[in-house]
């Protein structure tokens, strides 16, 4: 009789972190190309209107809006979108 090694379930996270991180970076490009892709086209946007159409649009995986906020906040500092001066919920499309 032959012993052959099981995995155990602490193993199985483990192999699985890397596809996860790599699943999380993916899902963060879509999400940032489906909000300059709507901001490109609207120009100005309230943040309220973008986090729902962002969620919409995207159907490959469920977002979550701390996740889309999160990507607007990565946007904002890479100078791909600003906040407007006179009203803080909107944003606007840096070309």
């Amino acid at each position: 009789m032959t012993l052959i090694p099981v995995q155990t379930m602490k193993e199985k996270i483990k192999a699985g972190e890397p596809q996860q991180a790599e699943v999380a970076k993916e899902r963060k490009f879509v999400i940032d190309a489906k909000i300059v892709q709507i901001m490109k086209t609207k120009k100005e946007y309230k943040h309220v209107n973008l986090i729902a159409d962002v969620i919409q649009m995207i159907t490959m995986f469920r977002t979550q809006p701390p996740d889309v906020k999160q990507r607007i906040e990565d946007l904002i500092q890479r100078q791909y979108l600003e906040r407007k001066a006179e009203d803080r919920t909107t944003y606007v499309y840096l070309p």
